[in-house]
């Protein structure tokens, strides 16, 4: 499931030619609504998604800038 969310992350960020914002809010949004878009998780599965992709990003982030 990570290597999904990873690889789904990867392409958003090339999809919009890594135009992703210091704002972590709007990190938090995009992964939001994909967590939110894959109708059988259940409510606990998508939190502890949420907070591993959202780790996730911010260490990109850190590593990147």
């Amino acid at each position: 499931m990570l290597l999904v969310l990873l690889f789904n992350y990867i392409c958003i960020k090339d999809e919009q030619k890594m135009k992703l914002t210091v704002d972590n809010l709007r990190f938090e949004f995009i992964i939001y609504n994909y967590i939110h878009s894959i109708k059988e998780y259940n409510r606990e599965t998508k939190k502890k998604v949420m907070k591993c992709a959202i780790s996730l990003i911010r260490c990109d982030y850190i590593m990147h800038h």
